[in-house]
Formats: C-alpha cells, structure tokens, sequence
C-alpha cells in the first residue's frame, strides 16, 4: 500500500510541474492577443499623425510640424518595443513601417492589423497572422524576432517546448522503463505483472493533423526506444511521393518514407491507418509532450503488485560436486510461453554435459556445459557454476 501510495505522489507531483507549464502557455497566447492589439493600436495612430503631418506641410510660417513629427518617432519608440519594424521615411514625409520579412504595417495614411491566431497544426498554440484584404496570412514565429512579441514566441519555442518536453520524456521513460521491469514478476495470484504505469487517453505521443490536410490519412505514433528519445517536436510532411519527418528543434530530416509504418532514429514510430494523404499534408508530431499530464497509476490492488521472482532454482539433495545454481532470472521482453510455470530438471551425464527434462524445453540430452554459461528455457536463464558430478541435478 505505502508503494501504490508512493506512486500516486509523485503522479500528482508530475501533473502539478505540467499544469504550472500549461498555465504559462496560456498566459503567453493572453499575451500575444494582447500584445497584437497593442501593436495595432500604435500602427493606427502613426497612420493618423502620417496623414496630419502631410496635411500641415510646412505650416504657415515655414516651419516643419514638428510636434506632430515628434509624437510620431515616439510612437515608433514605443512600437519598437513590442516588435521588431523597419521605418522607411517617405518624399512627404510619411514613415512607412514593415515587420517580419516585410510585411507592411503602415503605408501611409493606413495600418494594417495583427492578429492571434491558432496554429494550423495545433489549435491550443496562437500564433501571429497578418490581416490585409479579409485575408489572414500566418508570419513564422522565426520572422518575428525583437521586442516583447518575438521575445514570447522565442521563450514558447526555445525554453517553454523543451522544457514540456521534457518532463514529459522523463514521464514516459519512467513509466516504460518500471513496466518493463514489473512484467518479470509474479503477483500474489501468481501471476505475471503487468503495467504498472499507464497513460490516461492516447496522446502519448500525439499526433496532431493539420486542419488544412485534404488527404485521408490517420496518422499515428508509438514510444520504441526511450532512450533516443528528444525534447523536440516533429513535422510529417506528404510531398506527393514521401512522408518526410523534420526535427523542429534544429530543422533537420531525421526521415523520408515512401510508405508506413515506420520506425524513426528517435525513438518513436509513425503509421497510417486510414487512406491515402494528399500533396501538402501534414502532422504535428509530439512524442512527449502530454506524458506527465497523462501518467496515471494502472494498478490499485496491491495483491496485483508483482514483486517476486518467477522462478526458483534449487541443486538436489544428493549431488557430490561442486556445481552451483544461480537464482535465475526472467528473460525480457515479458515471456508469454504457457510452458513457464513447467519444472525443468537439468542432470549432468558427464562433468560436462547435461540433460535437460521439462514441458516446451525438447527434452535435449548431451547439452555442452560452460560454467558460468546462460542456460535459457522456456522464457528463464540461469547459470551454473562449478565442476558438478555426474548424476548431479538442478
């Protein structure tokens, strides 16, 4: 009971670390609808003091506007606070004003908008788009460097993903790893274990279509090997002839797969379980993000704890050598062989060789013997050790 109870703390730990790491993802899509806003704000009133300053001209007594001139460059102060702009000073002396990769903020007498926007690959993540004409066209994180709004979006890809990611992969290794090792044991029903760790849901890992996707494809995938697993998230791209898997943490092709399922070298699968994709689709991978949010406890009995060993060995009573017998131990993965439970007898014929008699094993005789050797039936191994005599048995 005190190791269900143990292992129920440090779950509500594990959820409370991802929680506090959700709840800044939430602030930072607050902040960026806010700090869009406010962007937009000073790119409407810089338009506004263009039009004033080109109205006045030179003024009635040859001087330029300069308040208004003023008022302006201190709001391209303030702008520059919160993005990153480039100023283009213009032959009426109107600023024209561009962010990112050259998207216009201010022409003249007009602004353009910014607004929040959910990702296409992940609804839960806002991004930056551009509004002009009643279309809205999504600016890459990566153009929008500088001033508060780049300094979000860098802290989400760069420190807050990770970071997620993380404690995520610490989750799930745990849990594959304690699994692992809970399935060589027997239970009080003699029984052998089970997961011990399970993930509430199916999201680990997730993935997450692009809401654009036209194809027919379902696209899933499965933990392999926790040791190569990364802190990055993954794109799956169809191209039209491949599947190509890039690493978002470096912008590398860990992948190209003409068809699934697949294994990937970091340690994860992809498959398809639905129809063909189309050109241009894609899926957000996330191998761990959501393993600390979703570990749970699978067992709540602890008669189904499996914490003694399968198997025991034991010499006969009347052996005469010197041949001694290992505790032996439970062959991984978990042995699903119904001949497990079945005694195996191993009598030595000579001092170096033996007969082995037992349910599933062949019944083999003549077997070589290598002290210290593993000899491995019916999902067990064992060793022995010593100069045993003939007749001798284990």
């Amino acid at each position: 009971q005190s190791m269900l109870s143990g292992a129920e703390s440090m779950i509500s730990r594990f959820h409370v670390f991802d929680q506090r790491l959700t709840e800044i993802r939430n602030g930072i899509n607050g902040q960026l609808e806010s700090t869009a806003g406010v962007i937009n704000s000073y790119a409407q009133q810089i338009a506004e003091l263009n039009q004033k300053i080109n109205d006045a001209g030179m003024g009635s007594n040859g001087q330029l506007p300069n308040d208004l001139m003023d008022q302006r460059d201190q709001l391209v102060a303030e702008l520059n606070k919160y993005v990153k702009v480039t100023v283009a000073k213009q032959d009426n002396g109107s600023y024209n004003i561009f962010i990112g990769n050259g998207q216009s903020l201010v022409l003249g007498n007009r602004a353009y908008t910014l607004k929040a926007t959910p990702s296409s690959a992940d609804q839960e993540t806002l991004n930056i788009s551009y509004v002009s004409g009643g279309n809205t066209i999504l600016i890459t994180p990566d153009n929008l460097q500088g001033g508060k709004l780049g300094g979000l979006l860098a802290f989400r890809s760069e420190v807050l993903d990770p970071t997620q990611n993380a404690l995520g992969r610490i989750a799930v290794g745990l849990a594959q790893s304690f699994n692992e090792q809970h399935k060589l044991g027997m239970d009080l029903n003699n029984q052998l274990g089970t997961d011990f760790f399970a993930f509430n849901g199916t999201t680990t890992p997730k993935a997450i279509p692009d809401k654009n996707n036209t194809g027919a494809a379902a696209i899933g995938a499965a933990i392999t090997d926790v040791s190569k697993l990364t802190t990055s998230d993954y794109n799956l791209t169809w191209d039209g002839a491949n599947y190509v898997l890039t690493r978002l943490s470096d912008n590398v092709v860990v992948g190209t797969y003409a068809a699934l399922p697949q294994t990937t070298p970091d340690g994860f699968s992809i498959s398809n379980s639905g129809g063909g994709p189309n050109p241009g689709d894609s899926w957000l991978i996330q191998p761990t993000r959501y393993g600390a949010r979703d570990l749970t406890v699978a067992i709540n009995d602890t008669s189904k704890i499996a914490a003694a060993v399968p198997i025991s060995t034991a010499a006969g009573a009347g052996n005469l050598g010197t041949g001694q017998i290992s505790a032996g131990t439970v062959n991984a993965p978990p042995p699903t062989d119904p001949n497990l439970t079945q005694p195996v007898t191993i009598t030595f014929t000579s001092p170096t060789t033996f007969d082995v008699v037992g349910v599933g094993t062949g019944n083999p005789v003549g077997v070589p013997y290598t002290p210290g050797a593993n000899i491995t039936y019916n999902g067990w191994t064992i060793q022995i050790t010593g100069e045993p005599a003939i007749g001798d048995t284990f």
